[in-house]
């Protein structure tokens, strides 16, 4: 049986980054589910989300100060053949965040 969920957005994946862009959605007034496979969202424990800082900008959302483990600024790219590129930008690119340790 099936049942129809009244829903605006649908999150998939209960981490940290999902996690938050549900809480942020819901301050929008919007419904949104969080799909997750594990039967408690946190559990076992994964490594921190990773959100884009335009991405979330874009959406108008702020990242508390007290999620973000670290603000990433670049990359480095390994091909098989051994060879490398470093790219590296002069403002964050990227947060890894980690909204369960987190005061809201």
């Amino acid at each position: 049986m099936t049942q129809d969920l009244m829903i605006d957005i649908a999150c998939i994946g209960g981490g940290p980054a999902s996690a938050f862009a549900a809480l942020e959605i819901l301050k929008k007034g919007k419904n949104v589910e969080i799909f997750e496979e594990h039967k408690e969202i946190g559990v076992p424990t994964h490594c921190a989300g990773l959100i884009s800082v335009s991405g979330f900008h874009k959406l108008g959302i702020k990242v508390p100060e007290e999620c973000i483990q670290h603000r990433v600024k670049g990359s480095i790219f390994y091909s098989p053949a051994g060879y490398s590129l470093k790219v590296k930008r002069g403002r964050d690119q990227a947060y890894v965040i980690d909204t369960f340790h987190s005061h809201f």
